[in-house]
């Protein structure tokens, strides 16, 4: 005799991977504010944007956002998150030569036909 389990989501109290739900997305008018200021401006991938969805809708949780050298350094020696969390694959934006994107400043995220997709806060510039 096979029995089957069925899970359900509701009954488990399921909880995304590490532990917390880490959406980052703006409301339309606010990331219009960030983007009309005159600030760099840089255009993605196709990659990019896939990463870029990913982490404004939660489904990179724990991550809340590209990852820092910390994050890149624990994720290719260890494949883990400076938390310990498991994480094998990096999460980064490349930035092209001569960007001039220092630390702490704004950066209007684009699309190749030049949409708006996102305003990012740049914390750290590491090669």
């Amino acid at each position: 005799m096979t029995t089957t389990r069925r899970w359900s989501a509701e009954a488990e109290g399921s909880l995304p991977h590490g532990g917390r739900l880490v959406q980052r997305q703006l409301a339309v008018a606010e990331a219009e504010e960030l983007a009309a200021r005159r600030i760099p401006r840089l255009t993605l991938s196709a990659a990019e944007v896939a990463d870029l969805r990913a982490l404004a809708t939660g489904a990179y949780s724990p991550l809340g956002g590209f990852m820092d050298a910390e994050q890149h350094q624990g994720c290719v020696e260890d494949m883990r998150l400076p938390d310990g969390t498991l994480w094998p694959i990096p999460v980064c934006l490349g930035l092209p030569d001569g960007a001039g994107l220092g630390d702490g400043g704004l950066v209007a995220l684009r699309g190749q036909d030049g949409a708006l997709l996102g305003v990012l806060e740049v914390q750290e510039v590491f090669e």
